[in-house]
């Protein structure tokens, strides 16, 4: 199982949280959300109704140490962008990513999918650009049936080089 780290802006966490529940129920990886996924006192009352939208910062460098530690645990990352919201955090989340050579998977609005700067990052890492997330999750079951393709084959072949075939 691949884990993904799972790059969003605060104001969209709650749409994004059902759709991450979402792909890991439909693929074999595991988003994780700084959020929801790592230890966080403070989510309960950010999500709660009385709560309107107001951020508490804490202790930012806990925080941001925190979310790299997980990040630096990932397989690679997954940056929503949205258009029309900052997405601060998640762009530097990204630019921490292509430090740690890892592969960069946006899932953006029209307009930010053309961004210079979101393009030469999917392109440096090896990542990739969705408009969506259902195209972000066929992109996930295609790799995960070419791995299945790949282990058959991989299987077929040591099992006929163990019987002195050697085609």
């Amino acid at each position: 199982m691949r884990h993904l780290y799972l790059a969003h802006p605060f104001a969209v966490r709650r749409g994004i949280r059902a759709m991450e529940l979402w792909v890991e129920m439909t693929t074999d990886v595991t988003l994780v959300n700084p959020f929801y996924d790592l230890e966080r006192d403070d989510m309960a009352i950010l999500d709660s109704p009385e709560n309107s939208g107001k951020r508490t910062i804490g202790n930012f460098k806990a925080l941001v140490r925190r979310d790299l530690e997980a990040l630096s645990k990932c397989d690679g990352v997954v940056c929503v962008v949205p258009d029309g919201v900052a997405p601060i955090g998640t762009i530097c989340e990204a630019w921490e990513a292509t430090s740690m050579l890892m592969p960069i998977y946006f899932i953006c609005g029209p307009e930010s999918s053309v961004h210079p700067w979101i393009l030469w990052m999917a392109y440096k890492t090896g990542g990739a650009i969705f408009l969506t997330w259902e195209e972000f999750q066929v992109s996930l079951l295609s790799l995960e049936h070419q791995r299945w393709l790949s282990q058959i084959h991989n299987t077929a072949w040591e099992s006929a080089v163990r019987e002195g075939i050697d085609g």
